[in-house]
């Protein structure tokens, strides 16, 4: 009987430490609403809503700047803004080059307005209003080396070079998982802006 529980025990710490690793939420999390116009293998082109950001750049390397920005921004929805006011989180985070820094970027709750949200502490975050707009975008799973953000990159460019829609963007990486998760958990995606055609 002891060793049954021990093993119940172990199965059950074992199941908390994966949970822990694939840096999934413990609770549902909102994920930006969109309509899915084609859909071909991992890769889909998608209309997205009038959309809110809030936005941090940073300069250097660019997981370095992903694992700050995810902390300023997961700081700024924790209360850490002028109204001390706690915020849905959201997923994914996204990721993107803007010269020589790493935008990082947190799509906020369809429920918030420009109006209805807080003022950040931290003058390094700005929030901001986008319109509707169409992307691409490549779904992968694993390391989100360099090399294989770079080799998802160039699959999806080819993707939008054979199908002739005119990217607008650079690319943009989105992760479904925390930064300092286990490779082999991670869920992220690739996407480009293109222009709407229809």
């Amino acid at each position: 009987m002891m060793w049954l529980l021990l093993g119940i025990i172990a199965l059950v710490l074992l199941g908390f430490a994966a949970f822990i690793l694939s840096g999934k939420c413990p609770m549902s999390v909102e994920i930006p609403k969109y309509t899915t116009v084609e859909t071909q293998k991992n890769v889909e082109i998608r209309d997205y809503t009038s959309i809110i950001v809030a936005e941090v750049y940073i300069p250097g390397e660019r997981e370095k700047a992903l694992k700050s920005g995810c902390l300023q921004l997961c700081t700024y929805m924790c209360k850490g803004n002028a109204k001390s006011q706690k915020i849905s989180m959201t997923l994914p985070i996204f990721q993107v080059k803007k010269g020589d820094k790493w935008g990082v970027l947190l799509i906020m709750p369809e429920k918030e307005t420009l109006l209805s949200l807080p003022a950040p502490t931290n003058h390094h975050i700005h929030i901001k209003g986008f319109q509707p707009k169409r992307f691409v975008a490549l779904k992968f799973s694993g390391s989100t080396s360099e090399e294989n953000l770079t080799k998802h990159s160039e699959k999806l460019m080819t993707f939008i070079k054979e199908h002739k829609l005119t990217p607008v963007s650079d690319p943009i990486y989105a992760f479904y998982n925390l930064p300092w998760t286990m490779s082999f958990f991670k869920e992220n995606e690739v996407l480009v802006e293109v222009i709407r055609t229809l």
